[in-house]
This record gives C-alpha cells, structure tokens and sequence, in this order.
C-alpha cells in the first residue's frame, strides 16, 4: 500500500472545482488538507526543482486553497516530490512574494507539513531566500514563526535527513532555519546571512563594514561551518542533494559517482600532496564497496568523507589520505567529523573510519579556538553512533587521535589494525628525543616497547582493536561488519515501540534496512557466519 493515496475531493457548491487531494493515511479522520498535484513545468518560478526531484509531479501542501496559486502560497511553499520513485519533502521560499518572509499563516503552513515529514518519515530538502519572520504582523508573529524552530528539532531528533539551501539573503530566522540542515550549500555571491538586514546594520552600526561582504557565503566558510559547500548556482546545488538522495536510494552498484574535484579543495597548501593520495584513498574505496560519492568535499581534506554502495547497501566511509605527512587533526577537521556523523547518523548508515594521521594538533591556535571541546563532542558521536561503527588503522596511529579509528573501548563493533601502521602515545622517535636527557626514563621506556609486540598482540589481548590484518584482508571484514550492524540494528528494532503501520511502511519504503543474509542459532546464540569467513 502506498504512503499517500489520491482522493478526489469535489465542491458541491461549484461544480467547476475538481481538484485531486492528496491526504496521509494517518490523517484520513482529520479536517480536509489539500494536497494539489503541480507541474513544476508549467510554473516558470518552480523551474529549479526540475534539478532536484526526478519527476515533473509535485504535491503541495495547501491546507487553506483548493488550487495552487504563487500569491495565495505566500511566500513559502511546501510539498512532495520523487527522486528515483522515492518521496521526499521540501520548503521553498519564493522571495518575489513577502520577501519569501515567515508570516503567521505561512509558518502554520509549514509546521503543519513538518508534522507531515514526521509522520512518514522521508527526507527534507530546504532552499531558502526570506528577509525571516513577517515584520509587518507585529509581535504575534513569533508564536508560529518561531514554532518551526522546535518542528524541525523533532525531525532531527527521528533522525530525519535535511538538506539546506541558501538560493539567497537568509536573514533572521531563515538563516537559523537554514543552519538546522544535515548538509548546507549555498548559491555563491548570491547568498548572505545575517540576523538582520543592510539597514539594521547601517542605521546602528554605520558604513564601516561592507554587509555583502561580511555576510556572504564564501565569508562563512571561511569563518565557521554554518556553510558547507559553495556552487554557482541554485541548479547545481540541487542537482547535488539530488545527486546523495539518488545514490542512498539507488539499488545499482556500478559505476564511480565521485563528484569530487580537486578544485574543490581551494587554496589548502598542501593540496598537492593531497592529490597524491588519491589513488590510495581509491584503492581504499574498492575494498569497502562497488561506487562512492564523496560528500563534504569544499570542507577540510585532511579527512575525506564518502557514501559507499556495498551489495546494495550504503555506507558512510572517513578517509584520512593515506601517506600524506602533514596530516594534523585541526578544530576544522573536527568539524567535517561532526558534520559528517550527523548526516550519517540521519541516513541511517552503519559507518567506517580508515585513519593515518600523527595525532591532533596541539598548538595555542587550536586551544584558543576550542579544539579539546570538538574533541569531546566528536568522541561522543563516535560513542553513540547507533547504527554500527568500524575502524581500520593504516598509518600512524597516535595520542587522541586514536579515538578517530573508532577503537573497541569507543562502543565500535569492529577495529583493525592494518600491517605496516604505527599505533602509539606518540611516534617513537619524538619519545626519544623527548626522553634522551633522562637514561632512567629511556631505559624504562625501551623495557616497555619490549612488551609491544610488532603482531600488536598486546593491543589484541587489552581488546582495543580486534587483530592485525593485509590490506586486502579489508574487504572481507567489512562484510563481516555489515551482517554484526544489521544484527545490531535489528536488536534495537525488537526494543523500541511498535510504530504505527504507515510509519513501518513508509520508513522501509525510502530507507530499507540492511537485511540479514545469514541466521543466528537461537539455542547456541551464536554468530554463524559464511564458510569463506567462519575460519
């Protein structure tokens, strides 16, 4: 049974009003909603969804009109679209009508279909361009404009993916709103963001700071992490969302999907080093799954992240470009960490880390910008990461910078140490440098690296990684992995409450669940592998 099903709702008082209503199962006893069907061809201002969605056929939601209409939509619009026949919601601003503002009838409209998104549980892609809440309303206006604040912390807390898009000015809560998104792009030298507008600005603070430039994206991203990807223009950013979407939800495994260029990576120093390593971070790839798509690619590339398509199953892979020497984990770093295991965690994916790195940078720079919380929060998200993690040293392997290998004591279900990687407090020859004006200490630490076998069975035995591997052994355990995720994922299914049935539906509809290729002996209770890896 479908997720929406079309009624055809008549007006008897008009017989020239037939419009189609597409309405929820879980709403069937509710008050009328509209639901109007809408060619994105035959409304010029909607054009640009042609980019993201795979179907000329959209649904908006219009609980007040019975037809569609750009003036009567005020400013927002809400509906559904397809990418590869899956459904997926979205929000436009369409800024030519109320500055595309959050008006108190507008933002009743899009909590209302927020509670939609939740109920049936697909993705949300959000493309804004609003001068924020309707200045023209008065303080009454905050009741429901500001409600959408707490509707979509209710889709990230379902761990519902949302997309955000920044087609222009995102002032005030717009530019709030815009933040709350999974992955954020924003249409360059086009797009700014403020609290406020130009004239807020210059009436208070004078001319001395250019608005446009402050506010622009390219500012942000160099700045902070409210902007995490920059295109040309409002297509190519859709066609990107599109691009995640139809790969998550795509059955196909051939095929490269990369969309990276090194272009992407700006001005980095050490961007030629860095090329370096992508034949590696390629042979790395082949081993985890059949495609990839690299995601985050404009952020730091001291750690690469990519959705890997595996057997029909997706995965989030982190890469450390492997052999690159000046590879520090900065407050930047960090950062693509944290992103990265939100939208990962939103997708609903079991995820792999491949780690070298000499640890995290320890300089004062760091310290005064916050670099001991980020590692808090990053070592948190890995801790309770829910739906399966694994780690894979390939290199160095040093200080805090172990956690990024998703060791056993981090709650990972699989952590392997690749041959000729180090793993250590730190790398032995600073160790010596350090103690050379200390014999007593030298010699005491030299009887300790006695202990450290080079087979890692020390480590093996403490239970912080599962064993020492070849490279191509890599492919086999992540097999391994992927049946030990489901098993994991299907035992936090069996304890959560029963959802009702549309949600069953609609959920494993838009995000199938890694299904079980092998069964597990309920009297023994054991893990009964494929023969080619129960040895």
């Amino acid at each position: 049974m479908p997720l929406f099903e079309m009624r055809d709702v008549r007006n008897t008082k008009d017989p020239m009003k037939n419009t189609p209503e597409l309405s929820l199962l879980s709403a069937a006893n509710k008050p009328t909603e509209h639901w109007l069907s809408v060619r994105i061809s035959e409304h010029r201002f909607l054009s640009c969804l042609s980019h993201l969605f795979t179907s000329d056929e959209l649904e908006i939601f219009s609980p007040d009109n019975e037809t569609f209409d750009r003036i009567q939509s005020n400013g927002i619009i809400v509906g559904i679209g397809e990418i590869e026949g899956k459904k997926v919601g979205f929000l436009y601003n369409d800024f030519r009508v109320n500055g595309g503002a959050f008006s108190i009838s507008a933002s009743q409209k899009a909590n209302q279909f927020f509670t939609k998104i939740k109920e049936s549980h697909i993705p949300l892609v959000m493309a804004f361009q609003s001068i924020g809440v309707g200045i023209m309303e008065g303080r009454n206006v905050f009741m429901d404009s500001f409600a959408t604040m707490p509707s979509l912390f209710d889709l990230r807390e379902k761990n519902i993916p949302i997309f955000s898009v920044a087609l222009g000015r995102c002032l005030g809560l717009s530019s709030i709103l815009y933040q709350m998104g999974h992955m954020r792009i924003a249409v360059s030298e086009k797009s700014s963001f403020n609290l406020t507008g130009p004239e807020v600005i210059r009436l208070f603070f004078g001319n001395d700071s250019n608005f446009d430039i402050e506010s622009s994206a390219e500012k942000q991203i160099e700045e902070n992490d409210l902007v995490q990807d920059i295109v040309q223009t409002p297509e190519i950013a859709f066609a990107k969302i599109k691009a995640v979407l139809s790969f998550l939800f795509s059955q196909s495994q051939s095929g490269n999907h990369n969309l990276r260029t090194h272009e992407s990576f700006g001005e980095h120093p050490e961007i030629s080093n860095l090329c370096k390593s992508e034949e590696k971070i390629q042979e790395v790839l082949k081993q985890v799954g059949e495609s990839s798509l690299e995601v985050f690619d404009q952020l730091n590339p001291v750690v690469r992240t990519f959705l890997v398509k595996r057997d029909q199953k997706t995965i989030g892979v982190f890469i450390n470009p492997p052999g690159h020497t000046n590879n520090l984990i900065s407050l930047n770093t960090l950062e693509k960490y944290q992103a990265a295991l939100s939208l990962f965690k939103a997708l609903g994916i079991p995820i792999i880390s491949f780690l070298d790195t000499p640890g995290i940078d320890p300089r004062f720079s760091q310290q005064s910008q916050d670099i001991i919380r980020s590692i808090v929060s990053v070592g948190k998200r890995i801790i309770q990461y829910p739906h399966g993690h694994m780690g894979f040293t390939l290199g160095r392997c040093f200080g805090g910078a172990t956690t990024l290998a998703f060791p056993k004591n981090f709650r990972s279900l699989r952590c392997f140490a690749v041959k000729g990687c180090q793993f250590g407090i730190m790398s032995e020859s600073i160790l010596e440098q350090i103690l050379a004006n200390s014999p007593r200490l030298l010699e005491k630490r030299q009887e300790i690296k006695k202990s450290e076998k080079d087979d890692f069975q020390d480590l093996i035995d403490s239970g912080v990684i599962d064993g020492l591997i070849e490279f191509e052994e890599i492919g086999k355990q992540v097999e391994v992995f992927l049946y030990q995720a489901e098993e994991l994922n299907m035992h936090e299914e069996e304890h959560k409450p029963r959802a009702p049935l549309h949600q069953q539906k609609s959920r494993e509809q838009n995000f199938p669940r890694l299904r079980p290729r092998y069964r597990k002996d309920e009297k023994e209770q054991s893990l009964h592998l494929p023969p080619k890896y129960s040895q």
